[in-house]
Parts: C-alpha cells; sequence; structure tokens
C-alpha cells in the first residue's frame, strides 16, 4: 500500500486506495472493539471467535484486489501468503461455528475470500503465459 506523501504527485487513485484501507482499519477496530459485548453464549462465542477472522478474511479480500501492484518478483509469495491465510481463517471460522449454523454472512466472506484467492491466481498464470 502507497504512503500517503502530501508533497507528491499521487494519483487520486493512491489516494483512494488509502483512504479506503484507513476506512476498512477503522471499521475493523470498532468491530473488534465491540466483540467484547456480545452475550456469553454459543452464539455470541461463536462470533467472538470469529472477529480476527473475519477480519483477517476481509483485509486478504481488499489486499487481492490489489496484488497487480507488488513487483512481479513478489506476486506468488503473495499469492501464497493470502493462500495460507485464508485457509486458516476458514478453519478457525469451521471450529467457530461447528455446533451451530454458520450465518449467511460469514459464509459468504468465506466463498468471497476463496474466489478472490482463485481470480488472483487465474490472473498471475495468465501474466506468467505472456
Amino acid at each position: 500500500m502507497p504512503e500517503y506523501q502530501p508533497d507528491s504527485k499521487q494519483s487520486v487513485g493512491d489516494l483512494t486506495r488509502l483512504t479506503s484501507w484507513a476506512m476498512l482499519l477503522s471499521h475493523w477496530t470498532s468491530f473488534a472493539r465491540n466483540s467484547v459485548a456480545l452475550p456469553e453464549n454459543p452464539e455470541g462465542n461463536a462470533w467472538r471467535a470469529s472477529v480476527p477472522a473475519l477480519i483477517g478474511l476481509q483485509a486478504h479480500v481488499f489486499a487481492l484486489a490489489e496484488l497487480d501492484g507488488l513487483p512481479a518478483d513478489e506476486r506468488s509469495v503473495g499469492l501464497d501468503r493470502a493462500g495460507v491465510g485464508i485457509k486458516a481463517h476458514d478453519a478457525t471460522l469451521r471450529a467457530a461455528w461447528s455446533s451451530q449454523t454458520m450465518p449467511e454472512g460469514v459464509a459468504d466472506l468465506l466463498i468471497d475470500a476463496h474466489s478472490a484467492l482463485r481470480i488472483a491466481r487465474e490472473a498471475a498464470a495468465d501474466q506468467a503465459d505472456r
């Protein structure tokens, strides 16, 4: 992610990405802070256990969308790290919700993360073929 430098000639896209990441960080921080108020019951416990994985999955989805901004020689490492992270977060969420039905939004985020990884891998393979 580019660092904001007021005297540089950054594009509007760079500043938009910086703003988007800052807004996401703010949202994730609030989400994590509010999770401590969840009730002490199976559903509340599952949500509390899910918070780090939900934040991590969202971060991976957004980061994968910017993978082409990495130098070419770092993209495969980025894909590998995203794959490992998504797999770990997937396991955490499945464990957290193993005794009850996983909420639709959580299941949708898992699908989105795996789809983002698949799309990024396909794009990297297409670029390598060129």
